[in-house]
C-alpha cells in the first residue's frame, strides 16, 4: 500500500507541475500576443491611420478579454483580474471613439497598464523600449516600442521623431 500511495503522490505532483507549467506558458503567450497587437496600434497611430489603429485595438481587446481569467493562486488571480478589468475598461474607451485624439488619450493609459503588466508578469519576448515624449498628451506621455528608433504614436506624422528612450525591457536580464 505504501508503494501505491507513493506512486499516487508522485503522479498527482507531476500533474500539478505540468498544469502549472501549461498555465505559465499560456500566460506568456497571451502577454506576447497583447504586445504584438499593441505594436500594431502604436504603428498605426504613428502613421496617423485611425482605422488601422482602431481595428488593432479591437484585436488587442479580444485577446485581453479572451484570457482574462487565471486559475492558479487566488491572490495572483485577483490582482490579474483587477489589472485586466482596468485594461479592458481603458481599451473600450479607445474602441468606442471616432476621434484619433481620444484614441491617443486612451493609448496613453493602455501604455501605462501594459508597461506595468510587462514588469509584474515577467515579459520574455524580444527587447522592448519605454519611450517618452514631453510634448505629447498635454504634459508628456510614455509608450512601449519594439524598436530603439523613436516613432511617436502621439504626434504622428507631425513630429514622428519627437521623444527619447527612457528604459529598456530586456528579457535576458
Amino acid at each position: 500500500m505504501t508503494l501505491l500511495k507513493s506512486l499516487l503522490l508522485i503522479t498527482l505532483f507531476s500533474i500539478s507541475a505540468v498544469t502549472g507549467w501549461a498555465q505559465e506558458h499560456q500566460h506568456r503567450e497571451h502577454l506576447s500576443k497583447l504586445v504584438s497587437h499593441y505594436m500594431n496600434v502604436k504603428n498605426a497611430l504613428a502613421d496617423d491611420n485611425f482605422d488601422n489603429a482602431k481595428s488593432s485595438l479591437i484585436e488587442f481587446r479580444e485577446e485581453a478579454m479572451e484570457n482574462s481569467e487565471m486559475k492558479n493562486h487566488e491572490e495572483h488571480a485577483q490582482k490579474h483580474l483587477q489589472h485586466h478589468s482596468a485594461m479592458i475598461k481603458t481599451v473600450n474607451k479607445g474602441v468606442q471613439t471616432d476621434d484619433i485624439g481620444e484614441l491617443r488619450s486612451a493609448f496613453k493609459d493602455i501604455s501605462a497598464l501594459l508597461a506595468k503588466a510587462l514588469k509584474n508578469q515577467g515579459y520574455e519576448g524580444k527587447t522592448l523600449y519605454i519611450q517618452y515624449c514631453p510634448m505629447a498628451a498635454n504634459g508628456g506621455a510614455h509608450w512601449i516600442s519594439d524598436q530603439e528608433k523613436i516613432v511617436n504614436p502621439y504626434l504622428g506624422q507631425m513630429m514622428p521623431g519627437c521623444g527619447e528612450t527612457r528604459k529598456e525591457i530586456n528579457p535576458n536580464n
